[in-house]
């Protein structure tokens, strides 16, 4: 599955299956989640919280962006709109 953020501006892919481990105020070991960024497609592996800010990383790069951007579910390939 696919999905267009516009902010941050790249696009999301989910595998049938992720998994990852939850912790307090971060989600780490993921896997089956990418992001297209840089004409490549990489790994999100960590996915850090706060209040304000959602921290991603990807490999040793990490990007920050306001937590309001994701309150909505984003809309799929084809025009249905995720889970939330």
């Amino acid at each position: 599955m696919t999905h267009d953020f516009t902010s941050p501006p790249s696009p999301a892919a989910y595998s049938e299956k992720s998994a990852g481990r939850i912790v307090r105020g971060r989600m780490a070991e993921l896997e089956g989640i990418r992001v297209g960024a840089f004409f490549m497609w990489r790994s999100i592996t960590r996915i850090k919280s706060s209040i304000e800010n959602l921290v991603f990383e990807v490999g040793g790069v990490t990007a920050k962006y306001p937590s309001k951007n994701f309150s909505k579910a984003p809309v799929c390939q084809g025009g249905k709109r995720a889970s939330s």
